[in-house]
């Protein structure tokens, strides 16, 4: 018989349900391999486990680890009274400013000078929902009038 011929070069001759009963098979296998290191290796875990745990609770000196500990705690204690206590200094400073409250609109002049527009872009920048801005390499702005912007398709995505 030759070689090619052998069912396991051309796994694509085999039933779909042989294929999967020999995978589950071959699965259980394996499983049942594993199976039987389980109990060694876990007695290995246990034995390492217990020697660690010995050894770091009977055999080292921990005398030290409290003062670390307190160390640590008002460590942690400075930081939050440093934080705390720059909150309550910008919440008393700032709490009651609101800067945009109270003053007036900038100039349709102003506002033109400092996008780069001419004065009718300007009015329409502010008086419209949407606009399309464009701005150049050099750091100018330019308003693109158009369907974009205008488009009452897009009115419920705001």
């Amino acid at each position: 018989m030759k070689a090619e011929a052998i069912l396991i070069h051309r796994p694509h001759r085999q039933r779909r349900a042989s294929r999967a009963i020999f995978g589950l098979l071959t699965l259980v296998a394996w499983i049942a391999w594993v199976s039987l290191w389980l109990p060694l290796i876990t007695a290995l875990a246990w034995w390492f486990g217990l020697h660690t745990s010995y050894v770091e609770l009977f055999q080292r000196d921990h005398t030290a680890g409290w003062g670390q500990l307190l160390y640590l705690l008002w460590l942690a204690l400075g930081c939050a009274l440093v934080i705390s206590s720059w909150s309550a200094y910008n919440w008393k400073r700032f709490h009651k400013l609101d800067r945009r409250r109270g003053r007036p609109p900038a100039s349709m002049t102003a506002m033109a000078q400092l996008l780069s527009v001419d004065h009718v872009s300007a009015i329409e920048l502010r008086s419209s929902n949407r606009i399309v801005l464009t701005f150049a390499d050099d750091g100018s702005v330019s308003h693109i009038p158009g369907p974009a912007a205008a488009d009452p398709s897009l009115e419920g995505s705001r």
